[in-house]
């Protein structure tokens, strides 16, 4: 029998839902499983479609067709928190040290900004349905960015095994990357049309651009900052687009309105960012700020970081009670 390469999982890991017994109260997966034919059908075309990103069809006849097939694609493709809150070897306080790895591979390879956020859509759905043991996290992250790269950009920039497996020192041999990748489709039923944040600022940017330059670049900023936390992962991508942008807005005094604001929800997405921005300002992660201090990003982190400290005498004022 040949042996499993230095790093992998010797086989698939196992269902998360083999954890029932020790939490009755998490929903097994069979129950997530479209139960009619008209369902059925439905998740099948989803699988093999590609989820619109900047390429939106904005003709009239067709906009809010497209637009509510979008709203039904990221609710099929919603990692479930209380089964990634089982998970027996992760814990929360490691997200941010994945989140942070990726973002470095994701800016040394020059990807579009949705491979990241589909990568950590990626991570988050295999969380939600299989056992990932800590030595594994890493690999699990790696393999999703490899998959979402070969999704979302061109080819030539897609890293190679070889070059991830030098990223993580080696811990893995580059064939570990090709088995896990394996094992995450297979998982997630070959299913990567997810609409990503990125894809609805993008939207949000082209139905009603900002005035001030730097606007889309601190709602950019602020999008980032959702994926070190869970707090946001229940959150839809189409919501905190909208939060970020109406908060990015206010922020860069650009107060045009938002065109997809989605009225409480971007509101309380907005008022929940602002919040989290105000509780963990000192903790923020410093390679992410790093990242958006450069003029590229219209130096964000900088401005976005200078303004919170005097925005709590405001906020309710413009978002409402949505704490």
């Amino acid at each position: 029998m040949m042996k499993p390469p230095a790093g992998a999982p010797a086989a698939m890991p196992a269902p998360l839902s083999s954890l029932k017994q020790r939490h009755s109260t998490i929903v097994p997966f069979s129950t997530l499983d479209a139960s009619d034919a008209n369902a059925k059908a439905k998740t099948a075309a989803v699988r093999t479609t590609r989820a619109p990103s900047n390429t939106i069809l904005f003709e009239m006849e067709y906009q809010q067709e497209n637009f509510e097939y979008m709203h039904e694609l990221e609710r099929q493709t919603m990692p479930n928190i209380e089964l990634m809150n089982v998970q027996p070897e992760l814990h929360w306080f490691m997200r941010p040290y994945l989140v942070d790895f990726l973002i470095e591979i994701h800016q040394s390879f020059r990807l579009r900004p949705e491979t990241l956020y589909l990568t950590m859509n990626l991570v988050d759905r295999y969380v939600s349905k299989r056992i990932v043991y800590k030595r594994h996290y890493q690999l699990v992250g790696c393999a999703a960015l490899l998959i979402a790269a070969k999704f979302e950009d061109s080819k030539d920039r897609v890293p190679t095994v070889m070059e991830l497996s030098q990223m993580c020192c080696n811990a893995y041999d580059p064939s570990a990357f090709t088995q896990m990748e394996g094992h995450v489709l297979s998982t997630l039923g070959w299913n990567l049309g997810h609409p990503t944040a990125e894809s609805w600022l993008r939207h949000e940017y082209s139905c009603a651009p900002p005035s001030n330059p730097a606007t889309h670049s601190v709602a950019r900023f602020l999008l980032e900052v959702t994926l070190f936390h869970e707090r946001f992962i229940p959150i839809l991508p189409s919501a905190l687009a909208a939060g970020a942008m109406l908060l990015a807005r206010h922020i860069c005094r650009d107060l045009r309105p938002n065109s997809q604001s989605q009225g409480s929800m971007a509101s309380g997405a907005a008022s929940q960012i602002h919040q989290h921005m105000m509780e963990n300002l000192n903790d923020l992660s410093m390679i992410l700020i790093k990242k958006y201090s450069y003029s590229y990003y219209g130096e964000a982190s900088t401005i976005a970081t200078d303004w919170f400290p005097s925005s709590s005498g405001v906020v309710m004022e413009w978002f409402g009670d949505h704490k």
